[in-house]
C-alpha cells in the first residue's frame, strides 16, 4: 500500500520509472562521485553563467527543498517515516534556465517504516539518517569540490526549511 505522503506529495516527487544517468535520473549518492559531480556543477554554472560556487548554492537550495523539506514534512505532518537515505532518494533533473536548475525526487522504496518505538525515537532516526548520513556528507563534499563556504550550504537548507514550517504555520 502506497503511503499517505506519496499520494499528497505530486508537486515534489517524480513517478517516473527508474532509468540511468542519460534520462537525467540518478542515485543521491553519485553527488558524491567527483567526476560526476564536478561534470554536473560545470554543466549549470556554465548554463547559469555563474562560477562553480553558485552552481554548488543552487544545487544546495534545489536539493533542500526537493529532499530536505519532504522528508520532514512526512514525519512531522503525516506521521509517517520514509527512507530519505541516500542509497532510496533518486533525483531528477525537471528542468533549467538560465537562472536556476529545478530538481525532482522520487525514492526507489516508497514503504512507510511504521512506529516501533516511541515518536521521539522514531524522529531521531530520521534525522539522523537524513542530516548526519545524507545531507552532511553532501554538504561537505561540495565544499571540498568548489570551496564553498558549509555556513552558506547549511543557511540555504535552514531557510528552506524555515520557509516550509512558516507555510504549514499559516495553513498553506
Amino acid at each position: 500500500m502506497r503511503s499517505t505522503f506519496y499520494r499528497m506529495s505530486s508537486r515534489v516527487f517524480s513517478r517516473k520509472g527508474l532509468s540511468s544517468h542519460s534520462s537525467g535520473l540518478f542515485p543521491a549518492r553519485d553527488l558524491l562521485n567527483r567526476q560526476f559531480c564536478f561534470s554536473l556543477l560545470l554543466k549549470w554554472s556554465e548554463q547559469m553563467q555563474a562560477d562553480l560556487v553558485v552552481a554548488a548554492s543552487q544545487l544546495a537550495k534545489q536539493y533542500s527543498f526537493t529532499v530536505v523539506v519532504p522528508a520532514l514534512d512526512a514525519v512531522s505532518a503525516l506521521n509517517e517515516r520514509l527512507d530519505f537515505s541516500m542509497d532510496n532518494v533518486l533525483i531528477h533533473f525537471a528542468g533549467q534556465s538560465r537562472k536556476r536548475m529545478t530538481l525532482k525526487m522520487q525514492l526507489h522504496d516508497w514503504k512507510a517504516v511504521p512506529l516501533q518505538h516511541s515518536r521521539q525515537y522514531w524522529r531521531e532516526q530520521l534525522l539522523k539518517t537524513l542530516f548526519t548520513h545524507h545531507i552532511s556528507p553532501l554538504w561537505n563534499y561540495l565544499h571540498r569540490l568548489t570551496g564553498i563556504s558549509r555556513s552558506v550550504l547549511w543557511g540555504n537548507l535552514a531557510a528552506y526549511v524555515y520557509l516550509a514550517v512558516r507555510r504549514k504555520i499559516a495553513g498553506k
